[in-house]
């Protein structure tokens, strides 16, 4: 038993040196918190998300009207 350990030993470094650098560099590449505050544009400073119950229950001045003209 103690043979087939030994015999697996070059296996066993190369698969854990592998996962090593493969974690080394999947957190290297892992994008850091920008320290400056994102650039907003004005147009989007007063954006209200839309929300279920907004889509359930609409204010009277939100809804859809179509205006069209009838064929004479």
């Amino acid at each position: 038993m103690k043979r087939h350990l030994t015999t697996h030993r070059p296996l066993l470094f190369r698969v854990s040196t592998a996962l090593l650098l493969l974690s080394i560099s999947v957190t290297a590449q892992r994008a850091l918190p920008s320290l400056t505050p994102a650039v907003v544009p004005e147009k989007l400073k007063g954006f209200v998300p839309v929300t279920d119950d907004m889509l359930l229950r609409p204010k009277p001045e939100n809804w859809i009207s179509f205006r069209f003209a009838l064929p004479e």
